[in-house]
């Protein structure tokens, strides 16, 4: 079985080869000889002789899993003294793999595992590319000029939100990390010079201990920032940020000079899903307002059946409304309809959330209208037709003050809520586990907005 971390493995071997083998043979010919055999039967024996799913065949899906491990195969193939046929075989199921990758991607490049995952697929798939252009003359340079590649170069600057923080769709945390030298490569690669500059902005926020990716383990990336230092010792304008649109998967941002906003349409069926459709993220002034709590650290749980009993994939968790005691469901079949998208100084986004829910239910119809007036505020319109009574929830980590119709976060920014409101709850939820306490560092707050049919809430 070849996985993520035997290739990983297999890798950082060949590199070790490569290096140093001049060196370990001075020691003792058996440790290269050793590697050789070892790759060898683990890795290069069954990449050709056997299918594993991340692979690719026909239409079923892949993520992550293609472009990293096949990025990882390359690199244990072509370091070690193996002979032309076996590479030229390699190379070519390589190339099956990155085909099979990109055929799961809309033209606007959007990764619907998020912005994390980036790093394990955009820009593996870059390293792929890269890989296969140096051992074959430079066969795919062309690639890099399709409008597909460079969207996906560029996904990375469209989903930063502010300061430190990503808008954190999926299996994504809020803080994903500076950039590497990765993102401006590959940058560089599609002639993107904005998201090259974004990228060297991006990387300037890592502390300096932290200079040459000590706690990084897959050493190619290490070796990579070390090789390309002098990129990152250049001086860089930061890109003025943008709106964008990603119809592919269903991610629409908006910003002014104070907000930050994302809006989750797309549906409960991506890589990675967690069940958000319709959810909103918001930032100001560098801080978060709403938002996505994110994944805890991965267990057995999250990648079973009972991945959905996991608080933080749940839509009730969410900045959205639900019908207590039914929430969203994941599926393909579970899903928004887009009603209209605006552009311009009143962006909006106007959804039909209804699908998104169990059919059986009595609901009719949800509707939710986003719309961000820019310099002023940003407006969430939310309108329920049948059976189920309705309850937003909003997420914050800022404690809540609630005064009547109005619920203060802080100094900067008020929510003012209007239309069919019954009653307003806050609830307390403690922050335990590690991998979430390293963004939310303690509690954070559930909002619970109960309405009738119509209801108005209004960030400023």
């Amino acid at each position: 079985m070849i996985d993520l971390f035997s290739a990983d493995t297999a890798a950082t071997l060949a590199q070790a080869y490569a290096l140093l083998k001049e060196d370990l043979d001075k020691e003792t010919p058996l440790i290269t000889q050793r590697i050789e055999h070892e790759i060898g039967q683990r890795i290069h024996k069954p990449y050709l002789s056997e299918h594993f799913w991340w692979m690719g065949k026909d239409d079923e899906p892949m993520n992550n899993w293609t472009v990293w491990c096949t990025q990882n195969v390359l690199l244990s193939t072509f370091l070690l003294p193996t002979n032309q046929m076996f590479r030229h075989k390699v190379a070519e199921k390589a190339l099956a793999s990155l085909d099979f990758f990109l055929k799961d991607y809309g033209d606007d490049g959007c990764c619907s595992e998020g912005a994390q995952y980036f790093r394990h697929a955009g820009l593996c798939l870059y390293l792929c590319i890269d890989l296969l252009n140096q051992i074959g003359e430079q066969c795919l340079k062309p690639v890099f000029k399709e409008p597909k590649i460079r969207n996906i170069a560029s996904y990375i600057r469209h989903m930063h939100a502010q300061g430190p923080y990503y808008f954190n769709f999926s299996d994504c945390s809020a803080l994903a990390g500076p950039c590497s030298v990765r993102e401006m490569l590959f940058a560089q690669a599609v002639a993107d010079a904005e998201t090259e500059a974004f990228a060297l902005t991006s990387a300037r926020l890592r502390p300096k201990h932290e200079k040459h990716l000590p706690l990084e383990i897959n050493l190619t990336y290490r070796l990579l920032e070390l090789v390309h230092q002098p990129l990152l010792n250049r001086q860089a304008v930061p890109p003025s940020p943008s709106d964008f649109s990603y119809p592919s998967v269903g991610i629409y941002t908006s910003r002014d000079q104070h907000f930050a906003l994302a809006v989750k349409a797309g549906g409960n069926d991506d890589s990675h899903n967690h069940n958000d459709t319709g959810s909103v993220t918001v930032y100001k002034d560098g801080k978060p307002v709403l938002i996505d709590i994110g994944v805890e650290t991965y267990t057995k749980q999250t990648f079973s059946p009972q991945r959905y009993g996991i608080w933080t994939m749940r839509s009730v968790y969410h900045n959205v409304t639900n019908f207590p005691p039914h929430e969203q469901l994941a599926g393909k079949d579970f899903h928004s309809i887009l009603l209209e998208e605006t552009a311009g100084e009143e962006r909006s986004i106007h959804m039909e959330l209804s699908q998104a829910y169990p059919r059986t239910i009595g609901l009719s119809s949800y509707q939710r209208k986003v719309t961000h007036k820019k310099g002023k505020c940003i407006v969430i319109e939310e309108h329920v037709k049948g059976t189920p009574k309705p309850t937003l929830s909003l997420m914050t980590v800022e404690k809540p003050v609630v005064e009547g119709n109005l619920i203060h976060l802080g100094n900067n920014v008020l929510f003012s809520i209007s239309g069919d409101l019954l009653a307003i709850e806050t609830e307390t939820i403690p922050v335990t586990d590690a991998k979430l306490l390293a963004v939310w560092p303690h509690e954070v707050y559930r909002i619970r907005i109960h309405y009738e049919h119509s209801l108005v809430v209004t960030l400023s």
